[in-house]
């Protein structure tokens, strides 16, 4: 197996990964009781703790993401010029 095949796999697991984790937490959050606390306000709404969540996920997970993806199409466009 090719050293960007193993790649491509890798990238695309992990992509997948993060749109798994990220749609469990929609669900857990339509699961919560509202109006909820929420960094000093009040989240009325599934989707307000959502925003909420998405962006303490980005800003952990926001650079490893972006190289994953980076590297997704680099892996891509080398194996398909071959």
């Amino acid at each position: 197996m090719k050293k960007w095949q193993i790649i491509k796999y890798i990238t695309i697991t992990i992509l997948v990964a993060f749109i798994i984790y990220i749609i469990f937490d929609a669900v857990k959050c339509m699961q919560m009781n509202y109006p909820h606390p929420t960094l000093g306000t009040d989240a009325h709404n599934w989707f307000d703790q959502f925003r909420v969540d998405l962006i303490f996920i980005l800003i952990t997970c926001g650079i490893p993401l972006i190289i994953d993806i980076i590297l997704l199409v680099k892996s891509t466009k080398k194996l398909s010029s071959k």
